[in-house]
């Protein structure tokens, strides 16, 4: 599903995206040089947020299984992303160990050529192998 997806981007939009990264880390060092407070509640943000993320991760059963058997698996939520702030993913259900699981499984940004495609087949794959899924409204 991944196979030549980051190779298949254009040298324009790959310079593209390390302007912006360069422009937002340059725009964070000078905020904190500028406000002497602004370094320290942007590492509290920082922190608060990784913390939400895996409390987040905890309460609603997300693993990182590595493998996850077919047989296994209930059904799969397709979500698009938003070409700039989310990534295209699919949460695959399943159940292990007399439990239901979830588990993310994340694409490539949509600034890359072939994320579109590589969405697409997986879906593809998912449903030539019996599997329901389904198409999640919104970018979130």
């Amino acid at each position: 599903m991944y196979e030549g997806i980051l190779k298949r981007g254009s040298l324009r939009r790959r310079l593209g995206i390390i302007v912006l990264y360069l422009v937002l880390i340059g725009g964070l060092v000078w905020l904190g040089a500028a406000v002497p407070w602004a370094g320290t509640a942007f590492v509290l943000l920082l922190l608060g947020g990784f913390t939400v993320a895996k409390y987040r991760a905890r309460k609603y059963n997300f693993t990182d299984d590595q493998e996850i058997p077919i047989d296994a698996i209930d059904s799969v939520i397709a979500r698009e992303g938003n070409t700039i702030l989310t990534r295209p993913r699919f949460v695959v259900r399943y159940n292990a160990d007399d439990e239901r699981k979830r588990r993310y499984v994340m694409l490539p940004s949509r600034l890359y050529a072939g994320t579109e495609s590589a969405y697409e087949t997986g879906k593809q794959l998912f449903r030539r192998h019996g599997i329901d899924v389904t198409e999640a409204d919104g970018w979130l």
